[in-house]
């Protein structure tokens, strides 16, 4: 049976980074990685781009709206003119009689 001393030397030995560490190699690998996420991104975004602006719609199908319900606009005009009518009767047709004369 191994000791836990033993065990814990031979992870550290399998965890190891090696023999010669290279930084340079690192921070390349990992900038060139970067570089290319963001030309990605920047190929993308310009696509979808020119889509737009070609009319294209992105995203789901066209799907017309249904016609609106106009009963609700045409009651409330309907409120309005009876409202206009019955002040142009207090213009015209109405006498007011000032009880203080």
């Amino acid at each position: 049976m191994t000791s836990l001393q033993d065990l814990e030397k031979e992870i550290i030995a399998r965890a190891e980074y090696g023999e010669t560490i290279r930084p340079v190699r690192d921070w390349l690998v990992l900038l060139g990685c970067a570089a290319v996420l963001v030309a990605a991104s920047v190929v993308w975004n310009v696509w979808v781009y020119l889509d737009a602006v070609n009319g294209e719609t992105s995203g789901a199908q066209n799907v017309s709206a249904p016609a609106p319900d106009t009963g609700a606009i045409d009651a409330a005009q309907d409120v309005f003119a009876a409202r206009a009518a019955e002040e142009a009767k207090y213009e015209s047709t109405y006498r007011f009689v000032d009880p203080s004369q």
